[in-house]
């Protein structure tokens, strides 16, 4: 990587996503322009934590990634699908939802963007908030060119999909849990209901294991 005076260091970071190296590449000029060290910096890089629900890798058993990420737009989905199809040898699925109350206008967009690049689309709930749920799955449904049953499903409840897409992951697979990243609740006709992706995936891929035994 190279950077000021004509230095050039190797950087190594646990940290997906082609953003995370322009926010590295800026983060390491302005490091030396204050005449921090390439030891310092590379220490520090090296114990820097992924930012929590931001293409968080949450597992990586039996060869399948599975990632929980806040990506909640349309060029959001675009961009966390295209850089996760970059370094995944096997099939892209995701499992994401709309928010209620929201722009309705944005639902069908955020489902084209994922059925342009996704193997697998599983909708879901997101935060459905006072809208009927079925409301928002409609408006979603508008994004899809032909509901195909094997690469298009809609799972009312967000466990259940997610767990749905776990079984369909095999080896050399990505999930890519969306929408919600690092918040640890639903927001259902006024009720804040606890519910945490990143638990919700753990939790399951440990019933998953068991199941297997």
């Amino acid at each position: 990587m190279d950077t000021l005076h004509g230095e050039s260091i190797s950087v190594k970071t646990a940290l997906l996503g082609e953003y995370n190296v322009y926010n590295l590449v800026a983060a390491i000029l302005i490091a030396k322009s204050s005449d921090v060290s390439n030891l310092e910096i590379l220490e520090r890089i090296d114990c820097l934590p992924a930012v929590p629900g931001r293409m968080e890798l949450v597992s990586s058993n039996d060869d399948v990634n599975v990632l929980v990420d806040y990506a909640h737009t349309d060029d959001a989905i675009r961009n966390a699908l295209m850089m996760l199809k970059s370094i995944t040898q096997g099939n892209v699925h995701i499992v994401f939802g709309c928010g209620g109350d929201r722009d309705r206008s944005k639902r069908a967009k955020m489902v084209e963007a994922a059925d342009s690049l996704a193997d697998t689309l599983i909708l879901t709930s997101d935060n459905p908030r006072s809208e009927p749920i079925e409301q928002i799955f409609s408006d979603m449904r508008e994004g899809v060119s032909g509901m195909d049953p094997l690469r298009v499903k809609i799972i009312r409840d967000r466990r259940e999909a997610i767990s749905r897409a776990l079984r369909i992951a095999k080896s050399g697979d990505c999930v890519l849990v969306a929408g919600k990243g690092h918040e640890n609740f639903q927001e259902i006709e006024g009720a804040l209901i606890p519910f945490d992706d990143r638990s919700v995936v753990k939790e399951l891929i440990h019933i998953h294991e068991l199941g297997s035994v």
